[in-house]
Protein backbone atom coordinates (compact mmCIF):
# COMPACT_ATOMS: atom_id res chain seq x y z
CA UNK A 1 0.00 0.00 0.00
CA UNK A 2 1.54 3.38 -1.00
CA UNK A 3 2.36 5.72 1.84
CA UNK A 4 0.39 8.89 2.46
CA UNK A 5 3.32 10.90 1.16
CA UNK A 6 3.27 9.04 -2.14
CA UNK A 7 -0.50 9.35 -2.51
CA UNK A 8 -0.27 13.08 -1.85
CA UNK A 9 2.60 13.32 -4.32
CA UNK A 10 0.56 11.53 -6.99
CA UNK A 11 -2.35 13.96 -6.56
CA UNK A 12 0.12 16.84 -6.79
CA UNK A 13 1.59 15.40 -10.00
CA UNK A 14 -1.82 15.06 -11.63
CA UNK A 15 -2.84 18.56 -10.58
CA UNK A 16 0.46 20.02 -11.77
CA UNK A 17 0.20 18.33 -15.17
CA UNK A 18 -3.38 19.56 -15.53
CA UNK A 19 -2.32 23.12 -14.71
CA UNK A 20 0.57 22.92 -17.17
CA UNK A 21 -1.76 21.65 -19.90
CA UNK A 22 -4.21 24.48 -19.27
CA UNK A 23 -1.53 27.15 -19.06
CA UNK A 24 0.04 25.96 -22.30
CA UNK A 25 -3.40 26.19 -23.92
CA UNK A 26 -3.17 22.68 -25.34
CA UNK A 27 -6.88 22.94 -26.19
CA UNK A 28 -6.44 25.97 -28.44
CA UNK A 29 -2.88 26.41 -29.69
CA UNK A 30 -2.20 25.74 -33.38
CA UNK A 31 0.32 23.03 -34.37
CA UNK A 32 3.67 23.98 -32.88
CA UNK A 33 7.21 22.85 -33.67
CA UNK A 34 7.32 19.19 -34.73
CA UNK A 35 3.55 18.92 -34.44
CA UNK A 36 3.43 20.50 -37.88
CA UNK A 37 4.51 17.15 -39.36
CA UNK A 38 3.63 14.68 -36.60
CA UNK A 39 -0.07 15.57 -36.59
CA UNK A 40 -0.72 15.10 -40.35
CA UNK A 41 1.02 11.73 -40.16
CA UNK A 42 -1.00 10.68 -37.11
CA UNK A 43 -4.19 11.45 -39.02
CA UNK A 44 -2.87 9.76 -42.17
CA UNK A 45 -2.09 6.52 -40.35
CA UNK A 46 -5.48 6.36 -38.61
CA UNK A 47 -7.75 7.87 -41.28
CA UNK A 48 -9.32 4.44 -41.84
CA UNK A 49 -8.99 3.25 -38.26
CA UNK A 50 -6.09 0.82 -38.35
CA UNK A 51 -3.36 1.65 -40.90
CA UNK A 52 -2.81 -0.53 -43.95
CA UNK A 53 0.59 -2.04 -44.71
CA UNK A 54 0.96 0.53 -47.47
CA UNK A 55 0.43 3.40 -45.05
CA UNK A 56 2.94 1.89 -42.63
CA UNK A 57 5.48 1.95 -45.44
CA UNK A 58 4.69 5.41 -46.78
CA UNK A 59 4.02 7.72 -43.82
CA UNK A 60 6.54 10.55 -43.71
CA UNK A 61 8.30 10.11 -40.36
CA UNK A 62 11.46 8.28 -39.38
CA UNK A 63 10.11 7.06 -36.02
CA UNK A 64 8.17 3.82 -35.65
CA UNK A 65 4.43 4.50 -35.89
CA UNK A 66 2.73 3.36 -32.68
CA UNK A 67 2.74 6.72 -30.86
CA UNK A 68 1.45 8.48 -33.96
CA UNK A 69 -1.32 5.89 -34.21
CA UNK A 70 -2.23 6.45 -30.55
CA UNK A 71 -2.46 10.20 -31.17
CA UNK A 72 -4.67 9.60 -34.19
CA UNK A 73 -6.89 7.18 -32.29
CA UNK A 74 -7.30 9.73 -29.49
CA UNK A 75 -8.74 12.09 -32.11
CA UNK A 76 -11.02 9.43 -33.62
CA UNK A 77 -12.25 8.28 -30.22
CA UNK A 78 -13.10 11.73 -28.87
CA UNK A 79 -13.43 13.88 -31.98
CA UNK A 80 -11.13 16.33 -30.20
CA UNK A 81 -8.59 16.79 -32.97
CA UNK A 82 -5.08 17.93 -32.11
CA UNK A 83 -5.99 18.93 -28.50
CA UNK A 84 -7.12 15.35 -27.81
CA UNK A 85 -3.78 14.04 -29.10
CA UNK A 86 -1.92 16.56 -26.93
CA UNK A 87 -3.80 15.54 -23.81
CA UNK A 88 -3.09 11.89 -24.65
CA UNK A 89 0.61 12.77 -24.80
CA UNK A 90 0.47 14.71 -21.54
CA UNK A 91 -1.49 11.85 -19.96
CA UNK A 92 1.25 9.39 -20.95
CA UNK A 93 3.94 11.56 -19.35
CA UNK A 94 1.82 12.07 -16.23
CA UNK A 95 1.17 8.31 -16.03
CA UNK A 96 4.92 7.67 -16.29
CA UNK A 97 5.62 9.77 -13.21
CA UNK A 98 2.63 8.41 -11.29
CA UNK A 99 3.68 4.81 -11.96
CA UNK A 100 7.28 5.71 -11.13
CA UNK A 101 6.20 6.80 -7.65
CA UNK A 102 3.74 3.96 -7.04
CA UNK A 103 5.88 1.12 -8.37
CA UNK A 104 9.27 2.01 -6.86
CA UNK A 105 10.08 -0.21 -3.87
CA UNK A 106 12.58 2.05 -2.14
CA UNK A 107 11.85 4.32 0.82
CA UNK A 108 10.01 7.60 0.27
CA UNK A 109 13.17 9.57 1.04
CA UNK A 110 14.69 8.21 -2.17
CA UNK A 111 11.63 7.69 -4.36
CA UNK A 112 10.19 11.20 -4.11
CA UNK A 113 13.45 13.12 -4.72
CA UNK A 114 14.21 10.81 -7.66
CA UNK A 115 10.77 11.55 -9.11
CA UNK A 116 11.35 15.28 -8.70
CA UNK A 117 14.72 15.01 -10.46
CA UNK A 118 13.02 13.28 -13.36
CA UNK A 119 10.31 15.94 -13.45
CA UNK A 120 12.99 18.65 -13.43
CA UNK A 121 14.58 17.31 -16.62
CA UNK A 122 13.66 20.05 -19.11
CA UNK A 123 12.40 17.66 -21.79
CA UNK A 124 10.23 15.51 -19.50
CA UNK A 125 7.15 17.71 -19.60
CA UNK A 126 8.30 19.13 -22.91
CA UNK A 127 7.47 15.90 -24.74
CA UNK A 128 4.09 15.83 -23.01
CA UNK A 129 2.77 19.25 -23.97
CA UNK A 130 3.24 18.44 -27.66
CA UNK A 131 2.66 15.25 -29.59
CA UNK A 132 6.12 13.72 -29.49
CA UNK A 133 6.58 9.94 -29.87
CA UNK A 134 8.74 9.97 -26.73
CA UNK A 135 5.76 10.40 -24.38
CA UNK A 136 4.37 6.91 -24.91
CA UNK A 137 7.84 5.44 -25.47
CA UNK A 138 9.01 6.34 -21.94
CA UNK A 139 5.77 5.05 -20.41
CA UNK A 140 6.15 1.65 -22.08
CA UNK A 141 9.87 1.56 -21.24
CA UNK A 142 9.24 2.19 -17.54
CA UNK A 143 6.64 -0.58 -17.43
CA UNK A 144 8.97 -2.96 -19.25
CA UNK A 145 11.82 -2.29 -16.84
CA UNK A 146 9.59 -2.57 -13.76
CA UNK A 147 8.24 -5.93 -14.93
CA UNK A 148 11.73 -7.26 -15.64
CA UNK A 149 12.82 -6.19 -12.17
CA UNK A 150 9.87 -8.10 -10.73
CA UNK A 151 10.73 -11.28 -12.61
CA UNK A 152 7.94 -10.86 -15.16
CA UNK A 153 10.17 -10.71 -18.24
CA UNK A 154 7.58 -11.84 -20.80
CA UNK A 155 5.15 -9.12 -19.81
CA UNK A 156 8.08 -6.73 -19.78
CA UNK A 157 9.00 -7.79 -23.31
CA UNK A 158 5.49 -6.87 -24.48
CA UNK A 159 5.88 -3.32 -23.17
CA UNK A 160 9.37 -3.05 -24.61
CA UNK A 161 7.95 -4.12 -27.97
CA UNK A 162 5.40 -1.31 -27.68
CA UNK A 163 8.17 1.12 -26.72
CA UNK A 164 10.30 0.13 -29.72
CA UNK A 165 7.25 0.46 -31.95
CA UNK A 166 6.98 4.04 -30.70
CA UNK A 167 10.67 4.95 -30.92
CA UNK A 168 13.46 2.81 -32.36
CA UNK A 169 16.05 3.82 -29.76
CA UNK A 170 14.14 2.04 -26.99
CA UNK A 171 15.72 -1.19 -28.25
CA UNK A 172 18.68 -0.37 -25.98
CA UNK A 173 16.77 -1.35 -22.85
CA UNK A 174 15.61 -4.92 -23.53
CA UNK A 175 18.96 -5.63 -25.17
CA UNK A 176 20.80 -4.13 -22.19
CA UNK A 177 18.73 -6.22 -19.77
CA UNK A 178 19.46 -9.37 -21.78
CA UNK A 179 23.20 -8.63 -21.83
CA UNK A 180 23.21 -8.02 -18.08
CA UNK A 181 21.45 -11.32 -17.47
CA UNK A 182 23.96 -13.10 -19.71
CA UNK A 183 26.86 -11.49 -17.83
CA UNK A 184 25.38 -12.49 -14.46
CA UNK A 185 24.75 -16.08 -15.52
CA UNK A 186 28.24 -16.28 -16.97
CA UNK A 187 29.64 -15.09 -13.64
CA UNK A 188 27.50 -17.19 -11.31
CA UNK A 189 27.04 -20.47 -13.14
CA UNK A 190 29.64 -23.26 -13.41
CA UNK A 191 31.52 -23.23 -16.70
CA UNK A 192 29.87 -26.42 -17.99
CA UNK A 193 26.38 -25.07 -17.25
CA UNK A 194 26.63 -21.51 -18.58
CA UNK A 195 25.48 -21.99 -22.16
CA UNK A 196 22.43 -24.00 -21.16
CA UNK A 197 21.52 -21.52 -18.42
CA UNK A 198 21.80 -18.59 -20.83
CA UNK A 199 19.80 -20.24 -23.61
CA UNK A 200 17.06 -21.25 -21.20
CA UNK A 201 16.90 -17.99 -19.24
CA UNK A 202 13.46 -16.30 -19.58
CA UNK A 203 15.04 -12.88 -19.08
CA UNK A 204 17.58 -13.43 -21.85
CA UNK A 205 14.99 -14.78 -24.26
CA UNK A 206 12.44 -12.08 -23.41
CA UNK A 207 15.03 -9.31 -23.72
CA UNK A 208 16.23 -10.56 -27.09
CA UNK A 209 12.62 -11.04 -28.23
CA UNK A 210 11.84 -7.44 -27.36
CA UNK A 211 14.86 -6.33 -29.38
CA UNK A 212 13.80 -8.46 -32.35
CA UNK A 213 10.84 -6.12 -32.77
CA UNK A 214 13.23 -3.54 -34.21
CA UNK A 215 14.66 -6.14 -36.58
CA UNK A 216 11.10 -6.84 -37.74
CA UNK A 217 10.52 -3.16 -38.52
CA UNK A 218 13.85 -2.93 -40.38
CA UNK A 219 12.95 -5.98 -42.45
CA UNK A 220 9.47 -4.58 -43.15
CA UNK A 221 10.84 -1.22 -44.33
CA UNK A 222 14.06 -2.48 -45.83
CA UNK A 223 15.92 0.05 -43.67
CA UNK A 224 15.73 2.13 -40.51
CA UNK A 225 12.53 3.91 -41.47
CA UNK A 226 9.92 4.26 -44.22
CA UNK A 227 12.04 4.16 -47.41
CA UNK A 228 10.58 7.30 -48.95
CA UNK A 229 11.22 9.35 -45.82
CA UNK A 230 14.74 8.00 -45.34
CA UNK A 231 15.51 9.06 -48.89
CA UNK A 232 13.81 12.45 -48.55
CA UNK A 233 15.56 13.41 -45.33
CA UNK A 234 18.86 11.93 -46.54
CA UNK A 235 19.77 10.83 -42.99
CA UNK A 236 23.36 9.66 -43.29
CA UNK A 237 23.23 7.07 -40.49
CA UNK A 238 20.03 5.58 -41.92
CA UNK A 239 21.33 5.42 -45.48
CA UNK A 240 24.70 3.96 -44.45
CA UNK A 241 24.28 1.05 -42.03
CA UNK A 242 27.97 1.08 -40.98
CA UNK A 243 28.18 4.83 -40.31
CA UNK A 244 28.37 5.83 -36.63
CA UNK A 245 28.97 9.15 -34.87
CA UNK A 246 30.87 8.54 -31.59
CA UNK A 247 30.60 12.29 -30.99
CA UNK A 248 26.92 11.88 -30.21
CA UNK A 249 27.66 9.14 -27.69
CA UNK A 250 30.19 11.39 -25.95
CA UNK A 251 27.68 14.20 -25.71
CA UNK A 252 25.10 11.76 -24.36
CA UNK A 253 27.60 10.60 -21.73
CA UNK A 254 28.19 14.22 -20.68
CA UNK A 255 24.42 14.73 -20.41
CA UNK A 256 24.17 11.77 -18.03
CA UNK A 257 26.86 13.41 -15.92
CA UNK A 258 24.84 16.62 -15.72
CA UNK A 259 21.29 15.30 -15.43
CA UNK A 260 21.89 12.19 -13.28
CA UNK A 261 25.30 11.86 -11.65
CA UNK A 262 25.55 15.46 -10.38
CA UNK A 263 22.02 15.74 -8.91
CA UNK A 264 22.31 12.27 -7.39
CA UNK A 265 25.49 13.35 -5.62
CA UNK A 266 23.91 16.62 -4.43
CA UNK A 267 20.80 14.88 -3.07
CA UNK A 268 22.05 11.52 -1.80
CA UNK A 269 25.78 11.86 -1.08
CA UNK A 270 27.24 15.40 -0.80
CA UNK A 271 30.62 14.00 0.24
CA UNK A 272 33.85 14.52 -1.67
CA UNK A 273 35.87 11.33 -2.05
CA UNK A 274 39.34 12.55 -2.96
CA UNK A 275 40.95 9.10 -2.89
CA UNK A 276 38.58 7.90 -5.59
CA UNK A 277 39.17 11.07 -7.62
CA UNK A 278 42.93 10.43 -7.81
CA UNK A 279 42.78 6.65 -8.08
CA UNK A 280 44.29 4.68 -10.95
CA UNK A 281 40.78 4.03 -12.28
CA UNK A 282 39.96 7.73 -12.26
CA UNK A 283 43.17 8.76 -14.00
CA UNK A 284 42.71 6.05 -16.63
CA UNK A 285 39.18 7.30 -17.32
CA UNK A 286 40.41 10.89 -17.60
CA UNK A 287 42.91 9.74 -20.21
CA UNK A 288 40.28 7.67 -22.05
CA UNK A 289 37.78 10.54 -22.12
CA UNK A 290 40.46 12.99 -23.27
CA UNK A 291 41.51 10.68 -26.12
CA UNK A 292 37.90 10.16 -27.21
CA UNK A 293 37.21 13.90 -27.17
CA UNK A 294 40.42 14.52 -29.12
CA UNK A 295 39.49 12.15 -31.92
CA UNK A 296 35.72 12.66 -31.83
CA UNK A 297 35.00 16.17 -30.50
CA UNK A 298 31.24 16.78 -30.18
CA UNK A 299 31.29 20.18 -31.87
CA UNK A 300 28.08 20.41 -33.93
CA UNK A 301 25.38 18.17 -35.31
CA UNK A 302 26.30 16.69 -38.67
CA UNK A 303 24.08 17.33 -41.70
CA UNK A 304 21.44 19.14 -39.61
CA UNK A 305 20.22 22.71 -39.72
CA UNK A 306 20.54 23.15 -35.91
CA UNK A 307 24.13 23.10 -34.71
CA UNK A 308 23.57 23.03 -30.94
CA UNK A 309 22.69 19.77 -29.24
CA UNK A 310 20.15 20.90 -26.64
CA UNK A 311 19.81 22.97 -23.47
CA UNK A 312 23.08 21.77 -21.94
CA UNK A 313 25.00 22.64 -25.09
CA UNK A 314 23.28 26.02 -25.38
CA UNK A 315 24.30 26.93 -21.83
CA UNK A 316 27.93 26.07 -22.49
CA UNK A 317 27.98 27.86 -25.86
CA UNK A 318 26.49 30.95 -24.23
CA UNK A 319 29.10 30.90 -21.46
CA UNK A 320 32.36 30.05 -23.28
CA UNK A 321 31.59 30.08 -27.03
CA UNK A 322 30.45 27.56 -29.59
CA UNK A 323 33.76 26.06 -30.68
CA UNK A 324 36.08 26.86 -27.80
CA UNK A 325 38.42 24.46 -26.06
CA UNK A 326 36.70 25.37 -22.79
CA UNK A 327 33.42 23.98 -24.10
CA UNK A 328 35.03 20.60 -24.81
CA UNK A 329 36.72 20.62 -21.40
CA UNK A 330 33.36 21.19 -19.67
CA UNK A 331 31.68 18.45 -21.69
CA UNK A 332 34.65 16.17 -21.03
CA UNK A 333 34.46 16.79 -17.28
CA UNK A 334 30.80 15.77 -17.16
CA UNK A 335 31.53 12.78 -19.38
CA UNK A 336 34.25 11.74 -16.92
CA UNK A 337 31.77 12.01 -14.03
CA UNK A 338 29.39 9.70 -15.87
CA UNK A 339 32.21 7.33 -16.81
CA UNK A 340 33.21 7.10 -13.13
CA UNK A 341 29.61 6.39 -12.22
CA UNK A 342 29.10 3.59 -14.72
CA UNK A 343 32.54 2.00 -15.02
CA UNK A 344 31.68 -0.70 -12.48
CA UNK A 345 29.68 -3.83 -13.12
CA UNK A 346 25.94 -3.12 -12.72
CA UNK A 347 22.63 -3.33 -14.50
CA UNK A 348 22.64 0.45 -14.92
CA UNK A 349 26.06 0.29 -16.57
CA UNK A 350 24.84 -2.36 -19.02
CA UNK A 351 21.85 -0.20 -19.99
CA UNK A 352 24.03 2.89 -20.36
CA UNK A 353 26.54 1.05 -22.55
CA UNK A 354 23.93 -0.15 -25.04
CA UNK A 355 22.17 3.23 -24.92
CA UNK A 356 25.39 5.04 -25.85
CA UNK A 357 25.99 2.64 -28.72
CA UNK A 358 22.48 3.48 -29.99
CA UNK A 359 23.20 7.20 -29.75
CA UNK A 360 26.15 6.78 -32.09
CA UNK A 361 23.61 5.73 -34.71
CA UNK A 362 21.32 8.73 -34.11
CA UNK A 363 21.00 11.37 -36.81
CA UNK A 364 21.64 14.19 -34.28
CA UNK A 365 22.81 14.65 -30.68
CA UNK A 366 20.11 16.02 -28.38
CA UNK A 367 19.52 16.14 -24.64
CA UNK A 368 16.01 14.80 -25.25
CA UNK A 369 17.42 11.44 -26.30
CA UNK A 370 18.57 10.95 -22.68
CA UNK A 371 14.99 11.01 -21.37
CA UNK A 372 14.29 7.23 -21.49
CA UNK A 373 17.72 6.51 -20.02
CA UNK A 374 17.07 8.95 -17.16
CA UNK A 375 13.67 7.34 -16.52
CA UNK A 376 15.43 3.98 -16.14
CA UNK A 377 18.34 5.27 -14.02
CA UNK A 378 16.17 7.19 -11.57
CA UNK A 379 13.78 4.26 -11.35
CA UNK A 380 16.59 1.80 -10.59
CA UNK A 381 17.74 4.11 -7.82
CA UNK A 382 14.20 4.56 -6.47
CA UNK A 383 13.38 0.86 -6.80
CA UNK A 384 16.41 -0.29 -4.79
CA UNK A 385 15.20 -1.36 -1.35
CA UNK A 386 18.58 -0.80 0.33
CA UNK A 387 20.30 2.53 -0.12
CA UNK A 388 22.82 2.07 -2.92
CA UNK A 389 25.37 4.58 -1.73
CA UNK A 390 25.60 3.10 1.77
CA UNK A 391 26.34 -0.31 0.25
CA UNK A 392 29.53 0.96 -1.41
CA UNK A 393 32.69 0.91 0.74
CA UNK A 394 33.56 4.45 1.75
CA UNK A 395 37.05 4.25 0.31
CA UNK A 396 35.61 3.47 -3.11
CA UNK A 397 32.59 5.79 -3.12
CA UNK A 398 32.36 8.63 -5.60
CA UNK A 399 29.62 11.01 -6.66
CA UNK A 400 28.07 8.62 -9.09
CA UNK A 401 28.99 5.19 -7.80
CA UNK A 402 27.46 2.64 -10.12
CA UNK A 403 23.97 1.40 -9.34
CA UNK A 404 23.36 -2.19 -8.46
CA UNK A 405 20.30 -4.06 -9.74
CA UNK A 406 17.27 -4.46 -7.53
Amino acid sequence: MPSRARIAFVFAIVAFCAIVGWQMQLHAAPPLRDEAHYWPNARYLTSDGFPSLEKLRTYSELCTPLSLMLFGWADRLTGGGLPAARYASLGAVCATLVLFVLLARGPDRRVLPAALCLLAFPYFLGVGIHIYPDSFAILFTLLGLALFQRDRPWFGAIFFALAISSRQYMVAFPVGLALWEIAELNRLKPANDRVRAILSSPKVIAGVSGGLVLVSWIVFWGGFGPPGEVKRQAVSTAQNSILFYPQYSLYGLACLGLYFVLPRWVIFDRTLHLRAAVSVRSIALVAAVAICFWFFPPQDNFHYEIDNMGYFDRMIRGAVGAHSTARLIILGAFAWLAAMAFCRRSLASALVLVHLLMLAKAHIAWDKYELPMLVCLWFLLADERIAVLSAVPRSRKLAGAALTPA
